[in-house]
């Protein structure tokens, strides 16, 4: 999380393009060379398409819905960037809110 959005999309490319495409070849890949190689051509977009980036609590807890939906009842929440601010978010929006999304996908 990021006041600064493009730099939050920035850095979301930098450490999570490796998950962009959702292609096997991870595991197959020996070193960071050749996931280097692999990801060359993923774009910004491309990863920010599934990681929501600033600090749009809305945006946020569209994420967190759509995994809920899903039927996930874990979600690894990654924090970056300014950490008061991302726990200040997280106390007073996000949070509560991914309590509603469980409460209410409950039997």
């Amino acid at each position: 999380m990021d006041e600064d959005e493009a730099r939050a999309r920035r850095l979301a490319h930098e450490l999570f393009r490796f998950s962009a495409g959702g292609w096997n070849v991870q595991a197959e890949l020996p070193n960071p060379v050749n996931f280097e190689a692999a990801t060359a051509r993923v774009r910004e977009g491309d990863v920010t398409e599934d990681i929501p980036c600033g600090v749009d609590p809305d945006l946020h807890a569209e994420a967190m819905r759509r995994w809920v939906d899903a039927g996930f009842d874990r979600i690894a929440i990654v924090a970056l960037g300014n950490l008061d601010r991302f726990f200040e978010l997280w106390e007073q929006e996000l949070h509560p809110r991914l309590d509603s999304f469980s409460a209410s996908a409950t039997p």
